[in-house]
């Protein structure tokens, strides 16, 4: 597995989270040459310490998505989990659900998994195998719409033909879902996927142009869609994803988390760096953290504010321009955070999920993966 690649599984959080989802496991590890496509997720004792890179809130249930297809679940507010049955063992690193019963599950392998219980158990919708069909079928399309000279279908066109010679592991790194229920799905070199039910899913890579950069982080309110990724990328829609706008970012590290709100849009991530914009992406303001320590996550809370955590558990709380920190978690390299349904903080990382009891904040919001 490649730097570039080691990377993205723990969602930039640097490579000694990746090596340890990659060598050092909690949970007991299946033959090596068994594909773990085809192998479902071992249930394990020590599930709960396995190294967790999603969190999402279904109902008043939480649910978590980690390393070797571990998914586990809370019905009491992240004190105690129980896992779900998976029927594959990749790596897991985005979690998403529309209402208590329907949600999805994305990583590694191409892979997406759906639920109707809760979390507590998934089926397999598709994976890498089924990707390329989904951009050849895009490509046929907008040939037949716009004719092959069209340079939307030619994109299309390159998009698919690489995709058929790459080998490369291209993992999905967040879900989310728009004001019309639409389901976004982004990932590694650019991949893009966009669904009107979770069930039929759409190439939509073309509308960002010829981008081959990680797309780590896709939040959505109203029509406006933000993707934030390598090398400084924002990119912007107001049309509800049907064209989209790269944004003019005075810095060109990767950005791991975003959020869309009333304030603005404000994006975070290597070195502490995080920037706010109140004119809608025309301009970005500096906002850095105190430390020059990566930010990996973030949750939108009701009051408008935004929390941001840091690769070293640092909390942070942004409301406006001001920034106070909030305390340190005890999760080792914290990739994701949920608000329960009691108030307290839940973040996952590298020791499983950790419980933050206490005030800080006094109302939930929906959680990080969410927009």
């Amino acid at each position: 597995m490649d730097r570039r690649v080691r990377r993205i599984a723990a969602l930039g959080v640097t490579l000694v989270l990746a090596t340890v989802m990659a060598k050092s496991s909690t949970v007991a590890a299946a033959p090596r040459e068994a594909d773990p496509l085809e192998r479902s997720a071992l249930l394990s004792p020590r599930a709960e310490r396995a190294v967790l890179l999603g969190l999402a809130r279904a109902g008043k249930r939480l649910v978590a998505v980690g390393e070797r297809g571990v998914i586990l679940y809370s019905d009491d507010n992240g004190a105690n989990w129980g896992q779900a049955a998976v029927p594959v063992s990749v790596t897991l690193t985005a979690v998403l659900f529309i209402d208590p019963k329907r949600g999805w599950a994305a990583g590694h392998d191409g892979v997406l998994l759906s639920s109707e219980d809760g979390g507590a158990t998934w089926k397999r919708q598709f994976d890498h195998r089924d990707v390329l069909g989904l951009y050849r079928q895009a490509a046929d399309r907008l040939a037949k719409e716009l004719g092959d000279a069209d340079p939307r279908s030619r994109t299309a066109r390159r998009l698919a033909d690489e995709l058929a010679a790459d080998r490369r592991d291209r993992p999905w790194l967040d879900l989310a879902v728009d004001d019309r229920g639409r389901l976004w799905l982004a990932g590694a070199y650019g991949q893009l996927l966009r669904s009107d039910d979770g069930l039929r899913w759409e190439a939509w890579s073309s509308h960002l142009g010829t981008l081959d950069r990680h797309l780590y982080a896709v939040r959505t309110r109203g029509p406006e869609i933000v993707i934030v990724g390598e090398q400084g990328l924002v990119l912007r829609s107001g049309d509800g994803g049907d064209s989209f706008a790269t944004l003019d970012l005075p810095y060109e590290g990767s950005l791991f988390t975003a959020q869309l709100g009333a304030a603005g849009i404000t994006v975070a991530g290597l070195r502490g760096n995080v920037f706010h914009s109140a004119d809608g992406g025309r301009s970005f303001d500096p906002l850095p953290l105190p430390a020059p320590v990566s930010v990996v996550a973030s949750l939108p809370l009701l009051d408008g504010a935004i929390l941001l955590a840091d690769q070293a558990g640092g909390l942070y709380r942004l409301q406006g321009r001001d920034l106070e920190k909030s305390g340190v978690s005890a999760v080792g390299s914290p990739a994701a955070m949920v608000l329960a349904d009691d108030g307290a903080l839940v973040l996952g990382g590298s020791q499983g999920a950790v419980r933050l009891p206490g005030p800080l904040m006094a109302s939930p919001s929906i959680e990080s993966k969410r927009p």
